[in-house]
């Protein structure tokens, strides 16, 4: 009898303990199942830290910068550029760099983690990057990355007014292409044609028009020349071609118009010489600048006759000089014909700079 009672108290022990691991094993699970963020620092004394996702987490992922631009960029009828999406794809030790817009996405640079500056944000709870003094935000919007041209074969017609821009995002060194695509504006008169031949800068820039007679021709370096290139505008038929040029200090512009008939439609060399006030107003002239005013379809042209367009210095005890010509070049719809020069106003120097100021910006 002792003995069955002495067995029964074993039995009644072993159970106790059982449920002590049991309740204990789940208080346990209950405390640690935060990544042990519940347990006390029995070695310190100090209590339980919040989880920081910076331990969940690492660097691996892709990375965003966005910038706005000052304008909206045409390129054609279904990509109007408004801002700049530029990404950072990290995978382990290496990081690829990319610029994207619907133009396409492109390779900028490569190279290993260890030259980034990766920061992780305790209070945004984000990873950053500071790269090219931008900040990088690490996102789990973007999934994949595919790098790819879309004008080069899904384009047909390309805005020409914003040309330069689409050079500028799109062609650089190790990807340079070519192509040839009918100017968006119009009715498909005009041909803009670009031809990369031996994988350098070195380009040629070709209008022609839809017959293919050449019509304007420019060879250029696109690291170099890209800021020179002309400016073209579309107005009912014609292409002004609008060339922005320095000479040292002094404006040295032109301007052809084309038509689908003729490369010398209308020219400023055409204009001239203009004599007024007895003065012969030429090519030699020593400041020319020239602009296009989309809006009221007309063209200003100032012909400077010294160094500088204006001055903020000048001696009452003198005589003023006239220091420029200003005349407008205007577009009649009704007859579809430009106009001569007509004759604006005489810039003195005496009246300062803050008209040229305006037009044209600081002289």
């Amino acid at each position: 009898m002792m003995k069955n009672k002495k067995w029964l108290i074993k039995i009644v022990v072993i159970i106790f303990v059982l449920m002590l691991l049991l309740f204990g094993s789940y208080f346990i699970y209950k405390i640690l199942k935060d990544d042990g963020n519940g347990i006390i620092d029995i070695f310190t004394g100090n209590d339980p830290v919040e989880s920081n996702d910076k331990d969940k987490d690492n660097v691996n992922g892709i990375y965003e910068f966005s910038s706005s631009l000052d304008e909206v960029k045409k390129i054609h009828k279904n990509c109007s550029v408004t801002e700049v999406k530029e990404y950072i794809a990290i995978i382990n030790d290496l990081y690829r760099h990319y610029r994207s817009t619907c133009m396409g996405t492109f390779l900028k640079n490569s190279g290993n983690v260890t030259e980034l500056m990766i920061q992780f944000d305790e209070k945004e709870n984000v990873y950053k990057i500071k790269y090219d003094d931008k900040e990088f935000l690490k996102t789990t919007r973007v999934e994949s990355i595919e790098p790819g041209n879309s004008i080069d074969s899904n384009v047909d017609k390309l805005f020409v007014e914003d040309y330069k821009y689409l050079l500028k995002e799109t062609q650089f060194d190790g990807a340079y292409y070519s192509f040839s695509k009918q100017i968006a504006e119009g009715k498909g008169e005009y041909f803009i044609n670009l031809s990369n031949t031996s994988d350098t800068g070195y380009f040629s820039l070709e209008i022609t028009s839809k017959d293919n007679k050449s019509l304007y021709y420019v060879n250029f370096n696109i690291t170099k020349d890209l800021d020179k290139l002309p400016e073209f505008y579309y107005l009912d038929g014609y292409l002004i071609v609008l060339d922005k040029a320095m000479n040292g200090d002094k404006y040295n512009d032109y301007f052809d118009i084309l038509s689908v008939n003729s490369s010398n439609y209308y020219s400023l060399s055409s204009q001239l010489p203009i004599v007024i006030d007895g003065k012969v107003l030429d090519l030699n002239t020593k400041n020319r600048f020239v602009s296009y005013d989309a809006r009221k379809r007309s063209i200003r042209l100032i012909l400077g006759l010294d160094d500088k367009l204006c001055s903020d210095e000048f001696d009452d005890n003198k005589k003023k000089m006239p220091l420029y010509y200003e005349f407008e070049i205007t577009y009649d719809l009704s007859s579809k014909v430009f106009s001569k020069p007509r004759y604006v106003k005489t810039g003195y120097d005496n009246e300062g700079c803050s008209y040229i100021n305006k037009v044209i910006g600081e002289v």
